[in-house]
């Protein structure tokens, strides 16, 4: 576990993360952490794809790609079309599909949403969670 830097010894209160929501996952997490409460945030869509333009803009790869994919890409600029973003959008779309699923159906318990907007602003429902 070490050499995937996940260090389960230091049993912290908190664990951050993007971890997608498979029963293996879920069930490592509640293994090593007994997990009582899951805080969620999540993020509009729109937002989220301006920030893959952005972030491709100044790395020349996607937020969720490998750093070594630089090595593999010819072009040093940045270019819109390019299918890093395709790529990291989907992924995204699938991890927020996941969790909203096991919401609606009901499938977790004690879990908190947050959306990115909360988060910025600290508004009233985000002091109320």
């Amino acid at each position: 576990m070490r050499k995937f830097k996940l260090d389960f010894v230091d049993k912290s209160p908190l664990i951050c993360g993007h971890i997608f929501p498979t029963k293996y996952n879920l069930g490592l997490l509640n293994h090593h952490y007994k997990i009582e409460h899951i805080i969620i945030s999540y993020r509009n869509i729109y937002e989220q794809l301006n920030y893959f333009y952005k972030y491709q803009k100044y790395n020349l790869r996607g937020p969720l790609n490998f750093k070594e994919d630089l090595n593999f890409s010819k072009v040093n600029e940045f270019d819109s079309n390019n299918f890093d973003i395709d790529l990291n959008l989907l992924l995204v779309l699938n991890f927020y599909k996941h969790w909203f699923y096991l919401i609606q159906n009901k499938k977790i318990e004690n879990f908190t949403l947050f959306s990115f907007e909360e988060i910025t602003l600290q508004n009233e429902n985000y002091k109320k969670k």
